[in-house]
């Protein structure tokens, strides 16, 4: 009851998704009538690169911090909690600053050669900020969730940096800033966002451990870096498959194509809102209840929770398929020709929400070679088609690839977690 109670019964956690996905659903509209597509294409082409540069700053620790956090708490492991938090911040600090050089130094060959945009030169310097940024901010997060504290972390990123960058944005933008103005107010939002995430860490990590600021006693063990091994490759493939379809549109089309696309995959954000939200809490209980070997417990969880997921997800998804043409005019006139596209996307994730935390479990429960090869193989035949089918059928081919990804991935997955008697 207290696990059930601290997991899928957690409406914090619930509400800041649905709050910052309803928002940022407002924003994008924002956004969208005042830079236009052309502009929100730079912005999301430029977060690819981010997010591809990202794949390596933590060395695949950062996504084993929920479950050895909440493992080493839970057998009171204090000493290797220590080493394994310390090692994974000074990682991917070191990694961070040299990606940003990275960015910087060779904006030009980044911008005119591999993406085939130039007007991205000029804001390169902002995406190597936000880079360093995300980086430490996601790992902070990643070790609130271990220590199964969500309310404070969801209170510092859905209800404080989102409307500060949200506000921050609206008065540069109207400044004349743009694009700029775009940049600026994620930096902004960001470093508040760090510092209380920081800050937070500091009040709830156990009286037992040593200080985070002294040196460590143990290093990574053969069990973490095998882990952050598999979690390095998932990272590897996973950027490349999501943010592939950008960057064969923007070597192929233009910017515009990109902005649609980038508005088709916000409205999209709306459907797994309640399987994120399951997935943020439910990681160190299944971690926890691994350690345990309770599987009884975590069988029931599993099968309720993904009941439920199904059923609060379904309705969105048959509203969004009846007014794909109605959401994307909204926008305006230019994005209306992401509607066919957003109806691939939809039939996608409803193959993604009817396989309900698979790839959680099999992660948590030391399957993650698993679903490392599952992701590596899905990864190729997204990135195969994307190259294939975008040049002949431009965003209709991004749907058609993105619809493969997921089949193939929610097929192979389902099967190694019934072959392995998890649920």
């Amino acid at each position: 009851d207290c696990l059930l109670s601290r997991g899928l019964g957690d409406v914090y956690k619930r509400q800041g998704t649905i709050f910052s996905v309803f928002i940022g659903f407002l924003f994008k509209i924002f956004l969208a009538r005042e830079l236009g597509a052309d502009m929100l294409g730079l912005f999301a082409l430029g977060m690819s690169i981010v997010s591809l540069l990202s794949i390596f700053l933590s060395l695949g620790l950062g996504n084993g911090l929920v479950k050895y956090v909440s493992k080493y708490v839970a057998k009171k492991n204090y000493i290797q909690l220590h080493t394994y938090i310390r090692k994974t911040i000074e990682i991917t600090l070191l990694m961070s600053v040299i990606a940003a050089f990275i960015l910087i130094y060779y904006k030009d060959f980044i911008s005119s050669n591999l993406v085939k945009t130039a007007s991205l030169n000029g804001y390169m310097s902002y995406f190597a900020v936000l880079l360093i940024f995300n980086a430490l901010i996601s790992i902070f997060d990643h070790i609130i969730r271990g220590l199964q504290e969500v309310k404070k972390s969801v209170l510092i990123g859905h209800f404080i940096r989102l409307p500060l960058k949200i506000m921050v944005c609206y008065l540069l933008i109207h400044l004349g800033f743009n694009l700029e103005g775009y940049l600026l107010a994620e930096i902004v939002a960001s470093i508040l966002a760090l510092f209380l995430l920081f800050k937070l860490i500091l009040e709830i990590l156990p009286n037992e451990m040593r200080s985070i600021f002294k040196n460590s006693k143990t290093a990574i063990s053969k069990e973490e870096r095998k882990f952050g091994n598999n979690m390095l490759i998932l990272n590897i493939v996973g950027p490349l498959s999501s943010h592939a379809d950008k960057i064969t549109l923007a070597y192929f089309f233009t910017e515009n194509e990109i902005g649609v696309n980038a508005i088709c995959l916000t409205i999209i954000a709306f459907i797994p809102t309640v399987l994120i939200s399951v997935n943020s809490i439910f990681a160190p209980i299944i971690s926890e209840l691994h350690t345990k070997n309770n599987n009884r417990l975590l069988k029931y969880y599993y099968q309720n929770s993904s009941k439920y997921i199904f059923i609060l997800t379904y309705p969105l998804i048959i509203f969004l398929a009846f007014f794909s043409e109605n959401v994307m005019n909204i926008f305006g006139q230019d994005f209306l020709i992401g509607s066919n596209l957003l109806l691939l996307l939809l039939v996608g994730e409803l193959f993604n929400i009817s396989s309900g935390s698979v790839g959680i479990i099999l992660n948590m429960c030391g399957f993650d070679t698993i679903t490392r090869n599952v992701n590596v193989l899905c990864s190729i035949i997204v990135v195969f088609f994307y190259i294939l089918l975008i040049p002949l059928y431009g965003l209709i081919g991004v749907g058609i690839g993105r619809l493969m990804y997921v089949a193939v991935s929610y097929t192979h997955l389902r099967a190694h977690e019934t072959r392995g008697n998890l649920v």
